[in-house]
Parts: C-alpha cells; structure tokens; sequence
C-alpha cells in the first residue's frame, strides 16, 4: 500500500524518468488521472487543463477538466465543458448524465429534466434516467406525471426499496390533493406489498404500510403494524405521532395517553396533540390535567394581548432595522392599539421615521393621510402633561414644525378639515382648527 501511494505521488510530482518520450497530452492526462486518484484535485484539474490546451476537441479531456472543475466548485465552467463535450459527441451519455445532475442541483429541474429525457431516448429501460427525470417531474409539483417514470423504473427493478418508497411517497402526495376515489392508497399498497416480498420486515417498507393503513381508515392494522416498530426500537417521532393517532381514533383513550405524551414532551406547542392529549385525560375522568392542557390549547390559539403586544412590536423593530418603513409603521400601529400603557411610545416610534418638505410634496395620497394620523395621535397623547421628557419635547418639536405643513397645506386647499387613513383601513378626520390647536401644545 505505502508503495503504491509513493508510486501515485512521483507521478503527481513529476514522472521525470518514465514520463520520457511520451506526449504532452499523454503525460498531463496520466498525471491528472494520478492526482485525482489521490483526491489532489486542483492539481489533477491543473493536469487536466493542459491536456485540453493540447487537445482542445478531446471529449475524454472535456469531460476530466470538467468533473474535477466542479470538484473544486466551478460549477459555471463545468458546465460549459460538458456542453462542449456532448456538443462535439452526441453519443456521450457521461456528459449527458453530469450535466442532468448538475442542473438538478442548482435546482433547475426543467433543464434537467431535458436532459433526461435526451438520456431516455436512447437508453428507456435505464432506471437511474427514469428516477432522475420523475425526480425532476416531482419537483415541479406534476405527482401524476412523475408517477409514470418511477412506475416504469420500479417494474425494472421490483427488489429496490428505496425505488419503491419513492413510488409509494408519490401515490400518498396525489392522494392527499385528491383522496377520492382511493385509488392511489390501493396502488400505493401494492407497491409496497410487493417490495416487501423482496425485503421482507424492512422498517421503511413497514412503515410506509402503517401510513396507508392509516390514511384508509384502518387504524387498527395501521396501531398494528407501527407499534411493531416500535417494539422492536424504533422510538421516532414519526411512528409515535401515528401510534398515538391511531389509538386515540379508534377511542383508546388510555392507550394513546403515553404516545401522545412523549410527543407532547417533543412539542410543546402543537395544538393538535394538546388537544387530543386533554380530550383523553378527560375521557378517563383525569380532569385536572385535561383542564391545564386545555387552558394551554385555548393559550396558543388565542395568545394574551399582552403577548401580541410584544410579537407586533419585536416584528416592528425587525422591519425598522431592515430599513422597511411601511411594514414597520403598520406593527408599531398594530401594536399602539394592543396595549394602552404603551401606546404613546408606540406613536413616538411611529413619528420618528422622519421627512422634509421635500418628502412632503412627494407623498401620495395614502402617504399624506398616514403620517397625518401619527402626528395628530402623537400630539393628542401629549395634551394636558405638565413635564415632558427630553425625548418627548425634541419629538414634538419635530411634529410641530411638520404639523405647520400640513396647516399651509389645507390654507392652500382650502379646506376645512381632511381625512387620515390607519394603516389598517381605520378612517378618522381632523379640522384645521385641531391642527392649529396642536401646534401650540408646546408653547403652554
């Protein structure tokens, strides 16, 4: 073993004796090949490189640049040598299938699947093109199409588990988007029954069985096979939820109670297992525990205003930070109204995204009537205090010298009073009269 790595690293490094009278293209692909044995890629991709600059319409070259080129994350030229490569060579299914790959990678799966279907023409029974084109199908969300390539794979190789698992998890999404008549639960389980002929008590197999027993209704085969499962080890989340599920459906409160616990005790906040959770200990006349898991349900689903204070204003702050101004004024207005002991911070924060004139004559309508409110609401929350902070005074300075603007330009109008509009389609009006009011808060 030391010697044939000595041997693979002299050829990296040189080859000065036995590389004599051969070629240059020669001697930079055997070199190459010996460095990407020894996964020394950019140097192998350097060797390769030469090989091509010696031998630019070498397909074989094309395609060694190229693979180690997308070892070392060019992928862009990667690509561009293995088109080069099939261009040159229609015939060449290894560019054919890299380019596949890669495309689906950077999760182009239409382009992807072009290739793909290149590959299928010339080779359909090759099960690897008939999964990678229904994988590229899959992804772009046609189930029923994609159904049709890893059918036809599957036939071709009925003993693969993982093929199969696939072509089930295919029936179960078309059934979800359309569960009647349950013609694809009923495929799906032959699919499955076959696979287990050729791997027989293969956990996902029989897991795979336990979710369609399920989704048919029959919780019983569904508690069944699962809880096997579990038996023999297999504590997952996964199993526990459908054990749990299929006990507290068939009404065995008591028997669910310890699934639905351990799921409980993984997620705190899924309102599905509480409430299924407190509906069997209320069943078993566990009233104490059903109660405080309902109290924790009703919580979740309708959290305090006091919490939705805080999740509007952290959201608020999220916005102002990432320099979003329209959707930070409508959480710090959402918030205002959430809680009263902070709704004159609340307004401040909203007054304080400043403008000028400039800003001023450029608002739209919508605009004009929003900053108006916050304004005029601010000022309001300010009338009768005999201190204020100096916060408070350099943000009514602030809001009197805009105020003056909006009072110029209702005189130029002509208008008695206009409309302000809450970010959320709230209405309200305001005089000129107000206006001027508000104005002289802070000369009193």
């Amino acid at each position: 073993m030391k010697k044939a790595i000595f041997i693979i690293s002299w050829l990296c490094l040189g080859w000065n004796i036995s590389m004599q009278g051969q070629s240059p293209a020669d001697s930079a692909y055997i070199k190459g090949a010996a460095c990407e044995q020894m996964q020394q890629y950019r140097k192998a991709y350097h060797y390769y490189s030469e090989w091509l600059q010696s031998d630019s319409l070498n397909t074989k070259a094309l395609n060694a640049a190229a693979r180690t080129a997308l070892l070392l994350g060019r992928v862009s030229e990667a690509e561009s040598l293995y088109v080069k490569s099939l261009h040159l060579d229609s015939s060449n299914y290894y560019a054919g299938l890299q380019l596949a790959k890669l495309y689906f990678q950077r999760k182009d799966y239409l382009e992807s699947l072009n290739y793909y279907e290149w590959l299928l023409e010339r080779d359909s029974t090759n099960i690897s093109f008939l999964q990678g084109a229904g994988d590229c199908i899959s992804n772009l969300g046609s189930y029923p199409t994609a159904l049709n390539y890893y059918n036809a794979a599957v036939n071709l190789n009925k003993e693969n588990a993982a093929l199969a698992i696939t072509l089930i998890n295919t029936h179960l999404r078309i059934h979800k988007e359309q569960p009647e008549p349950p013609l694809m639960l009923s495929m799906a389980m032959e699919v499955c029954d076959t696979a287990l002929v050729y791997n027989p008590a293969h956990s996902d197999l029989e897991q795979a069985k336990g979710v369609i027993y399920f989704l048919g209704g029959d919780y019983h085969a569904a508690d069944s096979v699962l809880s096997r499962l579990i038996a023999i080890g297999d504590s997952s989340e996964f199993n526990l939820r459908y054990v749990g599920f299929a006990k507290y459906r068939q009404k065995n409160y008591l028997g669910a109670i310890p699934y639905l616990d351990k799921l409980y005790q993984l997620d705190t906040t899924n309102v599905e297992i509480i409430m299924s959770l407190g509906t069997c200990h209320s069943v078993i006349y566990n009233g104490k525990k059903a109660l405080q898991l309902f109290d924790k349900a009703e919580k979740l689903m309708y959290p305090t205003d006091e919490e939705k204070y805080n999740l509007s204003l952290m959201r608020a702050d999220t916005y102002r930070g990432n320099g979003d101004r329209l959707n930070a004024q409508k959480y710090y207005w959402e918030a205002s109204k959430l809680s009263k002991k902070n709704r004159q911070a609340m307004l401040s924060r909203l007054v304080s995204f400043r403008f000028d004139r400039e800003d001023f004559e450029a608002f739209s309508k919508e605009e004009y009537e929003r900053e108006l409110l916050y304004l005029v609401l601010y000022m309001r929350e300010l009338i009768g205090r005999k201190t204020l902070t100096d916060i408070q005074q350099k943000t009514l300075d602030y809001a009197t010298s805009v105020m003056s603007l909006y009072i110029e330009d209702m005189f130029f109008k002509d208008i008695e009073k206009t409309q302000m509009r809450a970010p959320d389609g709230e209405i309200f009006w305001v005089t000129v009269e107000e206006l001027t009011r508000l104005v002289q808060i802070k000369n009193n």
